[in-house]
């Protein structure tokens, strides 16, 4: 009798505890495809994306499902968000938000080094859109380029927390 209890709560247990582990609280699942975001992230990592509710905050990676042109999600990291200005000092290779230089320990190589900036890149950030960047600069496809852009808010699926 004693042993039966013990299986009738230990399968409920696992009955309760399947849907959490499939569909992870909410969370999204996305492989890492290609070297843009080393070395933070390499190809192949796999990162789990929480929702969020309205604009993500500045140096934060997020995940985006592109509404056109691209079938896989994209991840870059947040650089600047609606409202805030951003200029390029191109001479001595630095980023401000806000007039403020940004700090990016992150990055593998200068933001000046391959793919260059466009001149649409607005001074600053519009309602809803969001600037991004990838940290391996040289090879990152992000807000830079025409191809990517600017963000649009409804286009995040959510933001990474790395651990």
């Amino acid at each position: 009798m004693i042993h039966s209890k013990k299986w009738i709560v230990c399968l409920i247990s696992i009955v309760l505890l399947i849907p959490l582990v499939l569909c992870g609280c909410g969370k999204t699942r996305v492989e890492v495809d290609g070297h843009a975001m080393e070395p933070t992230l390499k190809s192949g990592d796999v990162v789990f994306a929480d929702p969020i509710n309205g604009v993500p905050k500045n140096g934060e990676i997020i995940v985006i499902q592109k509404k056109t042109g691209y079938t896989k999600p994209i991840i870059k990291r947040v650089i600047a968000v609606e409202g805030q200005s951003l200029r390029f000092d191109y001479e001595n290779e630095r980023i401000f938000v806000d007039e403020m230089q940004i700090s990016e320990p992150y990055i593998k190589e200068t933001t000046f080094s391959g793919i260059y900036c466009e001149d649409s890149i607005p001074e600053v950030i519009p309602e809803g859109k969001v600037f991004v960047l990838g940290d391996n600069r040289a090879v990152s496809l992000d807000s830079r380029s025409s191809k990517i852009g600017l963000i649009d808010v409804n286009e995040i699926i959510g933001v990474v927390h790395l651990e």
